[in-house]
């Protein structure tokens, strides 16, 4: 099963600070190929607690699942063992050190678990992926760096139309639209990249 992984969130100033996530976009895909989007809101989850929340009781949900499918592989009904691969950009430096961060702070699990948890997934971040391609440098490896990146490489995505630095006075001006909108150009870039076996198979 495929995760792939986006989130948007409040900087008061300095990050992790006081920071707020205000949007977690999922896009699941299954080994079938069966793709199902969701994005989940702090203002429509009524909080950054029950979005985080929501977010954790999804993840552990398909988390059992696929340690549940899994069970059939010792009693040899199954061939092969599932795996959770998880899918982002910056993921490793960002989303899911906050979302560990707010887990803890909202009492859904303690460092150790949450930090088994992630780790027993596995995770692909496309910024430290397209560091060869930027000539090993961080500096340009936005996600419109990461959409020119993969377009001189021949494939179509579409361009973020609202750069991150902008997400501060959309979400004070309540314009929730255009936040939504890039967390949804996010996955559909993820979905690209992922899908077009870029860095070969799985393991």
């Amino acid at each position: 099963m495929d995760i792939l992984l986006t989130l948007e969130s409040f900087r008061p100033n300095i990050a992790f600070h006081n920071e707020k996530i205000i949007t977690i976009g999922v896009m699941e895909i299954t080994n079938n190929k069966n793709r199902s989007t969701f994005i989940l809101t702090e203002w429509d989850s009524g909080g950054e607690k029950e979005l985080v929340s929501k977010f954790y009781e999804y993840l552990k949900a398909r988390i059992n699942q696929i340690s549940a499918s899994n069970l059939k592989f010792f009693t040899g009904e199954k061939d092969a063992l599932e795996r959770i691969f998880v899918y982002g950009f910056n993921i490793l430096r960002f989303d899911i050190p906050i979302l560990i961060q707010k887990g803890v702070e909202y009492s859904i699990g303690n460092l150790p678990d949450l930090n088994l948890m992630w780790g027993g997934l596995i995770v692909t971040d496309y910024l430290q992926l397209m560091l060869p391609y930027n000539k090993m440098k961080y500096k340009g490896l936005t996600w419109n760096g990461f959409v020119e990146i993969l377009r001189r490489l021949g494939y179509k995505v579409p361009k973020i139309k609202t750069e991150g630095n902008e997400i501060k006075q959309l979400y004070l001006k309540g314009d929730y639209d255009s936040i939504v909108n890039r967390v949804d150009t996010k996955l559909k870039i993820l979905y690209v990249a992922t899908s077009s076996k870029l860095f070969g198979k799985k393991i």
